[in-house]
């Protein structure tokens, strides 16, 4: 009995997200054997984004997804790829290295800055002591 070909498209959505909050970006791993049938059963597909990966359980209906970890990667000027390769089982024949074709971009996150003085108003000549406070 020969396998059946697959072939693997993997997305991202959003595509960019805030340092800290990587876990919001969704992976869809999508295999398709070639005759158009289901899998045969649940099989797990990782995918690889930067030094990042997780394991999409792709369905019988062929649809998987799965997130990485929040602060997984750091922020970055230019888009993480995105890669997924199915292994294959015993009907199947394992893909090649799917590419999203939009990366993951990790911007920086914002910050603030608040400064207060208690007490705000202090008499000449008059020991005082001023407390600040930076948040």
């Amino acid at each position: 009995m020969t396998k059946d070909t697959t072939s693997v498209i993997v997305t991202a959505s959003p595509t960019t997200v805030t340092y800290g909050n990587e876990a919001v970006s969704v992976f869809t791993v999508n295999v398709n054997p070639t005759n158009g049938e289901n899998l045969p059963g649940v099989e797990n597909v990782t995918v690889n984004v930067g030094s990042a990966s997780c394991v999409a359980s792709v369905a019988v209906s062929t649809i998987g997804s799965c997130s990485i970890a929040a602060t997984a990667l750091p922020a970055s000027g230019s888009a993480y790829a995105v890669t997924a390769t199915y292994p294959g089982d015993a009907d199947l024949s394992a893909s090649a290295l799917a590419t999203a074709a939009t990366g993951l971009t990790v911007s920086q996150d914002t910050s603030s800055i608040t400064v207060s003085e208690s007490p705000t108003s202090v008499v000449y000549g008059a020991e005082s002591t001023s407390v600040f406070t930076v948040t």
